[in-house]
């Protein structure tokens, strides 16, 4: 304990010089090894929202802009090609909305196309980008189209499984989530639909 300690007051004196990922890899090490140092912690999510208010202010008056997709939504031109369920808002709060995802869409927080690969008609379709990025516009709410910022999703689920999906429409609410996935303050609980009984496997 004192040696976590020492490098928590360490860590204190240089967090106005840390990026994202050094605050986001501190807060999760004392977090993970259930040592929550206090005023770090805080400290590290006052840095956060200052970062985020320093992008949303920027992006406000037109400064520096995060990449932005490279591929033109056509999904307002196709029905559903594959028959999934569409996405629908479960939750919404000035700055956060939770998104039900049904299976088969992709939570992309990349930009899809800046590897080279192909993008079809309906692959395009079926990105949860395209959704948010048509309920918030890019004037209003750049981070929903930012693939730096993974388009404001904090989190991802599997394709074909369906769920919350927590995504931010301002960049202080994004750092803000981001800083308590790091501390371990928002819970994930996974429900999995069996078909027949399972039973347990014979010991080896």
């Amino acid at each position: 304990r004192p040696l976590l300690d020492a490098i928590a007051e360490s860590a204190l004196r240089k967090l106005p010089d840390f990026e994202v990922q050094e605050l986001s890899n501190t807060a999760w090490s004392y977090a993970f090894c259930h040592m929550g140092h206090r005023p770090l912690i805080l400290s590290i999510r006052e840095r956060f929202l200052a970062i985020g208010r320093g992008a949303d202010i920027t992006a406000t008056h037109g400064g520096r802009q995060s990449r932005q997709r490279n591929i033109v939504d056509i999904a307002a031109e196709l029905d559903a090609p594959l028959g999934y369920d569409s996405p629908s808002l479960a939750f919404t709060a000035p700055g956060l909305v939770a998104i039900c995802k049904p299976a088969g869409w992709e939570t992309d927080v990349y930009d899809v196309a800046k590897f080279g690969i192909p993008i079809t008609p309906v692959a395009r379709f079926y990105l949860l980008s395209t959704f948010i990025g048509n309920l918030f516009p890019k004037d209003e709410c750049p981070i929903c189209h930012s693939a730096e910022y993974g388009f404001g999703f904090v989190h991802r689920l599997d394709q074909m499984s369906s769920g919350l999906i927590l995504a931010a429409s301002t960049f202080e609410n994004h750092h803000h989530l981001q800083w308590q996935m790091c501390c371990y303050y928002i819970d994930r609980e996974y429900i999995v639909l069996s078909h027949g009984q399972l039973r347990p496997s014979a010991p080896p």
